[in-house]
Order: C-alpha cells, then sequence, then structure tokens
C-alpha cells in the first residue's frame, strides 16, 4: 500500500509562516481602578414593567438592562448593579452572548432586576453608568442610562420605627431601678408577636411574588398583553418601512400576545419558541439592530416567516427560556 493508506510511510511536510509582531499598549492611566472594557462603541438599552402610576410598597417592578458593545469580547463586559436607598435589589442570572455583525464582534450582557420600595415616599434611582474606553477615538467615555423617581405609597416595610435613642434612653433613665417585668416580655406577660409575624409575612410576600412573576396578567399590576393580530399589524408596517427597532418591539409585544402565560423577555427567546425559518430571521433582525443605524434592512422574509408560524395552529407549550429563578437554592 501506498503512504496515503499507510501515515507511517508519507513524508513529513512542515511549513512556517513569516513572524508577526503585536505592539500590546499598556491600558491607560485614565482607565486604572475600573474594569477594563475596550470596544469601538457601547450601547446601554433598559426595559421596565409594573411602573404605570404610583407604586406601593413590597411590590416589585423589573427592570431589564441590555449591554452592546462593538470590539470586545463577552468576557471583557462587566456586571451591572444596582443600588440605591430605600429599595430592596433582587438580581436576576445575567446572560453573555456574542453576536457578528459583519466584520463586528458585538458582545452582549442582559440583566434583568427585581426593585421592590421599602418606605413611601418620593424614591429615586441613580443613573447607571458604565465606564468603558473607545479604541476608535482613544477616549475614556462613559454610557449612562438616566436615573428615575418614582411616588410610593403604602406603609414601611419591616418592624415599625420605634422611639429616637435618646427618647428612649430618657424614658428608661425616669423607670424604677426595678420594673418587677423580665427582659423580652411585655405588660401582661406575653412575649412580643413581632418575631413571630415578620418571618411569616416574608413568607407570603415572597411566596405572592413569585406567583405574580409566571403570572403577571392575573396579578393586576401589568396592562394585560396586546392582541396578537395588533402586534402583527404593527409588525407589517415596521417590515413595510425598513424599521428593524420598531420590528423588534412589535415582534416581543406579538410573543407576550401568543404566550401569556410565560412571556418571553427577549427576541432571542422567541426565536428559540418559533424555530426555523423564523427564528432564523429572528436572529437576522438581530444582526442588524447590533449593527447600529444606518444598516439597511429589509424585512420581507421575516413577516413571511412570522405569518406562517402563526397560521400553524395553536402555540404549543413553551420550553423553559424564561429568566433565572429570582432565589437561588
Amino acid at each position: 500500500p501506498g503512504p496515503f493508506f499507510n501515515p507511517a510511510l508519507a513524508p513529513r511536510v512542515v511549513r512556517r509562516s513569516a513572524p508577526l509582531e503585536l505592539n500590546v499598549r499598556p491600558i491607560p492611566p485614565r482607565m486604572r481602578g475600573v474594569p477594563w472594557l475596550p470596544a469601538s462603541d457601547l450601547t446601554l438599552q433598559e426595559e421596565w414593567e409594573g411602573i404605570g402610576g404610583s407604586l406601593k410598597t413590597g411590590e416589585p417592578i423589573k427592570r431589564r438592562i441590555q449591554l452592546l458593545a462593538a470590539g470586545t469580547e463577552p468576557g471583557l463586559v462587566p456586571e451591572l448593579r444596582i443600588e440605591a436607598d430605600g429599595w430592596k435589589v433582587y438580581p436576576d442570572r445575567s446572560t453573555l452572548q456574542s453576536v457578528t455583525a459583519g466584520s463586528n464582534l458585538v458582545a452582549s450582557r442582559r440583566q434583568a432586576f427585581a426593585l421592590i420600595p421599602t418606605r413611601p415616599g418620593t424614591l429615586s434611582l441613580p443613573p447607571l453608568e458604565v465606564v468603558w474606553w473607545n479604541t476608535v477615538s482613544g477616549r475614556r467615555e462613559v454610557a449612562t442610562l438616566p436615573g428615575r423617581t418614582f411616588r410610593v405609597t403604602g406603609s414601611p416595610l419591616g418592624p415599625a420605627a420605634g422611639p429616637e435613642p435618646a427618647a428612649e434612653g430618657a424614658a428608661a433613665g425616669n423607670r424604677p431601678a426595678d420594673s418587677g417585668r423580665e427582659e423580652g416580655v411585655v405588660e401582661g406577660g406575653r412575649p412580643p408577636l413581632l418575631p413571630l409575624v415578620a418571618p411569616l409575612a416574608l413568607i407570603g410576600l415572597l411566596a405572592w411574588y413569585l406567583w405574580r412573576r409566571r403570572h403577571p396578567a392575573a396579578a393586576g399590576g401589568l396592562p394585560p398583553p396586546a392582541s396578537p393580530g395588533r402586534a402583527l399589524r404593527r409588525l407589517r408596517r415596521a417590515c413595510r418601512d425598513g424599521d428593524p427597532q420598531a420590528a423588534r418591539e412589535a415582534l416581543i409585544e406579538w410573543g407576550r400576545a401568543r404566550w401569556p402565560d410565560l412571556a418571553p423577555a427577549s427576541l432571542e427567546a422567541i426565536a428559540r419558541r418559533l424555530g426555523s425559518p423564523a427564528g432564523r430571521e429572528i436572529r437576522e433582525l438581530q444582526k442588524v439592530l447590533y449593527a447600529g443605524a444606518g444598516t439597511r434592512w429589509e424585512g420581507r422574509k421575516l413577516l413571511e416567516a412570522v405569518v406562517q408560524a402563526g397560521e400553524e395552529g395553536p402555540a404549543a407549550a413553551p420550553p423553559a427560556d424564561a429568566l433565572p429563578p429570582l432565589y437561588r437554592l
């Protein structure tokens, strides 16, 4: 047998390429102390749920944030954090993705937060800022989502506020040295109820919130989803006008109307549920959105695929592509 059938008899061939020299520059001094995020372009987007009208203490709202960074890898995209006085913040697990848009690699981080106001009054959420290095202009830049102010009604969460420490000490000083009461027991000999009631109230609040996450329309805090027909008309108009952003919004509305019990939160979730060819066209729309303004888009194939998917009969039970659980066990 020849060398084709016996690799041991084949001659050893080595090819070498010309050496490649790379000039690696250090991190600029202005970026020290912050996460190093080099990119050719960066944008922040957000969506809100449950913010219609005034808020009530203990009732959660949801904020979804997406960070898109062109010309970088997902591992460099930092986690997003929200810290604000008067709020309990519960972050969901973030999702990292990378998409190729033309010759650009676009990194994406999606992060959702459940925000629960803990006291009535005017509560503010500060602006969210991400510091990054513009590799095109060679400058440090800051991407910002504006802060928001909410009017909150209801009662403060947690134990009721007690007297000021000074007043409490003065009252204690006026008492006889031996009042005849045991520590931890109120007058009448019965233990205080607050340490017993507070855990039960917290468990009830948690159960109510988890139920509301899976049944948003029944909870009454969110408006009922639009009809698939109206959303499809919006999608038809967006595809006709070549407007990818309007098409994205119409698709999200259509998905929430089609699966009201487990509404998808992103285009990727809708694409996975529909499969090909609609899923393929939705991902093409995502590439156009990542590429930014000025990219020409033709929506005829997307509209045809979505209409065909809508005519295939009742929607099957969607796969488990919902957001990860709020509380990890």
